[in-house]
C-alpha cells in the first residue's frame, strides 16, 4: 500500500511539473530585419517564442509604440487541457510609419491575454523620409510637379479630375505648409518657408512623396 501511494505521489509530481512546464509560453529571442530604415519605410521584427502544448492556439502579433521603445506583443490562447509538446513557434510582425528616431524593440509574450516575459530585441533606427526624384509623381500618370529644384514657388499638374489635399513637410517631419490642388495646374508659394529643403511632399488620395 505505502508503494502504491508513493507511486501516484510521484506519479502527480511528475505529471505537475510536466504540465506546468508545458504550459510555458515566452519570448526567447528575436531579430530586425533592418536595423535602419527611413520614417516613408517598414522593416519586418522576427520573436522566436517557446511553447510547451501542440494544442494551444497561436494568436495574431501586434505592436505598439511609447516614446521610444516599441513593444511587438506575441499571443496565444490555452487549451483545457494540455498536449505536451515542445515547440519553437516563430512570429513575424512589419513595423511601419514610425516618427524619426531611435528605438529599443521589445518582445513581449502574452498567453490568454496574461503578461509573460518580455526580451530585448535590439534597436532600430528610424531616419526622415528623403526621396530624391519627382519621377514618383508621374508613376500613376495622376500628378507632375516642377521645377526642380525649386526656390519661389512649385506647381503641381493634377490629371486626377478631382481637387486634392496636400501638405509639404520638412526635414525634421514638421509640417511646413498645406493647402489643396485644383483639378488642372496649381501654383504653391514657398517664399514663407525658411531657408532649407523640403523633403517631401504628401498628397492625400493618392499619397505621392517628392523633393
Amino acid at each position: 500500500m505505502g508503494k502504491k501511494i508513493t507511486y501516484s505521489l510521484f506519479l502527480l509530481t511528475f505529471l505537475f511539473a510536466f504540465s506546468a512546464n508545458s504550459q510555458n509560453f515566452s519570448v526567447t529571442s528575436g531579430s530586425i530585419a533592418q536595423s535602419t530604415i527611413d520614417s516613408c519605410s517598414s522593416t519586418v521584427v522576427t520573436v522566436n517564442t517557446f511553447l510547451g502544448c501542440i494544442n494551444y492556439t497561436q494568436g495574431p502579433s501586434t505592436y505598439t509604440v511609447s516614446g521610444s521603445i516599441i513593444k511587438v506583443r506575441v499571443n496565444y490562447t490555452s487549451a483545457r487541457i494540455c498536449l505536451g509538446a515542445i515547440s519553437n513557434p516563430i512570429f513575424t510582425q512589419t513595423v511601419q510609419n514610425l516618427p524619426p528616431g531611435t528605438y529599443s524593440v521589445r518582445g513581449v509574450a502574452y498567453l490568454d491575454g496574461v503578461r509573460g516575459n518580455t526580451v530585448s530585441l535590439g534597436t532600430l533606427t528610424v531616419n526622415s523620409c528623403i526621396a530624391t526624384a519627382v519621377e514618383n509623381f508621374s508613376v500613376t500618370q495622376r500628378f507632375n510637379i516642377f521645377p526642380n529644384p525649386a526656390s519661389n514657388f512649385i506647381s503641381i499638374e493634377n490629371f486626377t479630375g478631382k481637387q486634392k489635399a496636400f501638405q509639404l513637410f520638412d526635414l525634421s517631419g514638421r509640417e511646413a505648409i498645406n493647402g489643396s490642388i485644383e483639378q488642372n495646374t496649381s501654383q504653391v508659394d514657398l517664399t514663407s518657408l525658411s531657408p532649407g529643403t523640403v523633403s517631401y511632399t504628401h498628397l492625400t488620395l493618392p499619397t505621392i512623396y517628392s523633393v
